[in-house]
């Protein structure tokens, strides 16, 4: 049995994979809010907007789960609209949710994660890390930044028998567009199932790290999207 770290557990693609992987391993999700219980899994309260509130989280962390194998960064939201439309408060927010923290918190983490056999660090990115859009400045920004990042952090921890994977995926069947203007078209090739991207994550966290998947791309057959009334 492994322990497992993962952001973002409260909804969405965070939300699945604590329920499926806490079924045969110990989970620590860290999210604003929780409505998952299983023996396995453990909830930290953290809001990852607060700068100062993840350095006091990250640092209880490293004290009390030295034994953390995956780490999991996915919390992340989006925000999508022309740059003068966004206030400063909503660019410092999405910077600080989908980056800022999560690097604080990895930091604090990485030390116990450089001891351990076959660790691994899995980024959730996005398809704008790959090419920028109309409308997603600040959103595609954080994820370009999480990419560059993932990548200079495994040129970092190789030595450590450390591997870092990206998963760069397109629209994806969940809650992330709850609250946005548009969503997934409801076809079935316009989306990208979430059992999938656990799927990948599985065989990930299966694989010796003598072989490191860098990265991997995905991409619904379609990309057309549906936009609400």
């Amino acid at each position: 049995m492994q322990k497992f770290l993962i952001t973002g557990t409260s909804s969405g693609i965070g939300f699945y994979l604590a329920k499926q992987i806490s079924i045969k391993n110990k989970v620590i999700g860290l999210a604003r809010t929780n409505q998952f219980s299983h023996e396995n899994f453990t909830h930290v309260n953290i809001d990852l907007s607060n700068i100062t509130n993840s350095i006091d989280i990250a640092k209880d962390l490293a004290k009390q789960h030295d034994d953390i194998d995956i780490i999991i960064i996915n919390a992340g939201f989006g925000m999508f609209k022309e740059l003068e439309q966004f206030s400063g408060d909503q660019i410092i927010e999405l910077f600080n949710v989908n980056i800022i923290s999560q690097v604080i918190l990895l930091k604090y983490l990485l030390p116990n994660l450089r001891k351990r056999k076959n660790a691994k660090i899995i980024f959730m990115g996005s398809e704008t890390a790959l090419l920028g859009a109309k409308k997603a400045t600040i959103y595609a920004a954080t994820k370009f930044a999480l990419r560059g990042f993932a990548q200079s952090l495994r040129a970092e921890v190789k030595k450590d028998n450390l591997a870092v994977t990206i998963i760069n995926p397109g629209i994806v069947a969940s809650d992330f567009y709850k609250n946005l203007a548009f969503t997934y078209a409801d076809e079935q090739d316009n989306k990208i199932n979430i059992e999938d991207i656990f799927a990948l994550i599985n065989l990930i966290c299966e694989l010796d790290n003598n072989l490191v998947i860098d990265e991997i791309n995905l991409t619904p057959m379609k990309k057309n999207i549906r936009y609400k009334k």
